[in-house]
C-alpha cells in the first residue's frame, strides 16, 4: 500500500538525456535541475542543483543520495544529471 507522500510518484526508468533535463532558476547564480519527463509537482523529478560560485559550478546530485562536484561551465555540470551521469566522479 502506498502512503500518500508516495501515491502517485514514480521514478522514471532510464537515467534522463540530456533533452529530459530543463533548469528552473532559482536566482541569477542558482538552478534547480529537473527531469521534465516527470510531474513537476513530485519530488523525484528533483534531480539536483547547480549554483556558480566565482569561476566554477558546484553541483549537488541528489537522486541516489548526495554527492557534490565541481565543474568550469554549466555545461559540464549538466552533463553530470544526463545518462546517468550522478555517479561520475
Amino acid at each position: 500500500m502506498l502512503d500518500s507522500v508516495t501515491q502517485g510518484a514514480q521514478l522514471a526508468p532510464e537515467p534522463p538525456t540530456a533533452e529530459d533535463i530543463r533548469l528552473d532558476p532559482l536566482s541569477e547564480r542558482e538552478w534547480r535541475v529537473i527531469d521534465r519527463r516527470m510531474r513537476a509537482q513530485d519530488a523525484p523529478s528533483v534531480l539536483g542543483f547547480i549554483e556558480k560560485v566565482g569561476n566554477t559550478y558546484e553541483t549537488l546530485a541528489i537522486r541516489d543520495g548526495c554527492a557534490r562536484w565541481s565543474f568550469r561551465d554549466l555545461r559540464e555540470a549538466l552533463a553530470l544529471f544526463a545518462g546517468g551521469g550522478a555517479e561520475r566522479p
